[in-house]
């Protein structure tokens, strides 16, 4: 091992301290605090409250999760004397793993009261509960590899079916991480996005592209102070996005697609504006402008193509996904 850099053990191993960290940190007493944070968890998971039961029953797990994270941050990792690492790095990393899977199935036994629904949420709570905790710590603390690994669906929020579990919540929006997408996306980028994004049909995912692209472009708030990044769960109105597909997408029983926005971008008149990253059924990605914008700081300026509010760029797909070429056009 280099003395000038870490290994990529180390690294992995820091990361996966951190992620524990940053999750246990949210559910600090006082106690309502805590079951505040543990209500917006459930229904981030898109796990049903009924009466408040589970979030309850999972009050002093979320209290043990703060005391894990408090354990977590106390391994150092910071070797100096490389024989250090190797004497050491072994039983770090073992402790590293059994805090981490003690904030996974910490709630098993706190569960186990519920009955039947508590049987049918222990099957899936593990896994909805890793996701999100690599979903949020890789897009709020590495926003360059978040924001890539959300334009390559390896990062996702998706509708997810309850599949009959009486546990779920039905067409919950929910944080997937897909490593194999990874793989499949730079193997096969195609037929990854039609796959997994659905890119090029009416119930396109818009939602990790329009992430995607805004939380990329919110890493150049050094450059560009003043930037602000609007919020995520943010939609596109059907009767906003008819004029641009030329459809009634109301009449048709669609729902609204995703929309990102970053407002407060200096604009050429010298005022600001705003621009936002829309979702469009069967035509892709699109970006409106609403005014002439030139971005201006310490890297120089952009200048962004003029249009009229009323029109928008969009990358879309071939008129047939699987085979036609994908464009980049003006809508309408």
């Amino acid at each position: 091992m280099a003395d000038t850099g870490k290994s990529t053990l180390q690294t992995i191993l820091e990361n996966i301290r951190d992620a524990g960290v940053s999750f246990g940190k949210r559910f600090t007493p006082p106690p309502a605090n805590v079951l505040a944070e543990v209500r917006k968890l459930l229904a981030e998971l898109g796990i049903d409250d009924p009466g408040g039961s589970v979030s309850s029953a999972l009050e002093s797990v979320a209290a043990n999760w703060k005391s894990i994270a408090d354990s977590l941050s106390a391994i150092s990792l910071d070797f100096t004397d490389p024989a250090a690492v190797i004497a050491g790095i072994g039983k770090k990393s073992e402790d590293i793993k059994e805090a981490f899977e003690g904030i996974l199935k910490a709630p098993e036994t706190a569960l186990s009261g519920l009955g039947a629904s508590g049987a049918a949420l222990r099957a899936v709570f593990p896994e909805r509960l890793l996701h999100y905790i690599v979903y949020d710590f890789i897009t709020k603390s590495h926003e360059k590899v978040g924001g890539v690994f959300l334009l390559l669906g390896v990062l996702r929020r998706e509708v997810k079916s309850a599949a009959g579990n009486p546990a779920l919540i039905d067409n919950a929006e929910i944080r997937v991480f897909d490593l194999p997408q990874l793989i499949h996306a730079l193997t096969h980028p195609r037929e990854a996005f039609l796959r997994v994004l659905k890119w090029g049909k009416d119930d396109f995912n818009a939602r990790p592209l329009v992430d995607g692209m805004v939380l990329l472009l919110g890493t150049l708030r050094a450059a560009f102070p003043g930037i602000s990044i609007g919020p995520d769960d943010d939609t596109f109105p059907l009767s906003e996005e008819s004029p641009f597909v030329k459809r009634n997408l109301t009449a048709e029983g669609l729902k609204p697609s995703a929309r990102h926005s970053i407002s407060n971008v200096p604009s050429v008149a010298g005022g600001t504006t705003a621009l936002s990253f829309v979702g469009l059924h069967k035509h892709g990605l699109g970006l409106q402008v609403p005014n002439p914008v030139n971005l201006t700081g310490k890297f120089g300026s952009l200048e962004l193509p003029k249009l009229p509010p009323s029109e928008l760029f969009a990358f879309t797909p071939g008129n047939i996904p699987e085979t036609d070429p994908p464009s980049f056009k003006v809508l309408p």
